[in-house]
């Protein structure tokens, strides 16, 4: 289902980390799990699980 929604609308990178997150939480899944479930690789779910403190990180560096 996930894998459907996110070919479905384009979602950002925040977006889908988001949605993998939220997904993983609910599920239990691992990042592995995760990957097979929306179809793409263990790193990219690693990846995109990373970006949103990356977000974080580098907004609380500009004020």
């Amino acid at each position: 289902m996930l894998h459907e929604n996110v070919h479905r609308k384009a979602l950002t990178a925040i977006e889908e980390a988001q949605a993998f997150g939220r997904v993983m939480e609910r599920r239990g899944l691992s990042q592995r799990d995760m990957a097979r479930h929306a179809g793409v690789s263990q790193s990219h779910v690693a990846k995109r699980l990373k970006l949103p403190q990356a977000a974080r990180e580098l907004a609380a560096g500009r004020q």
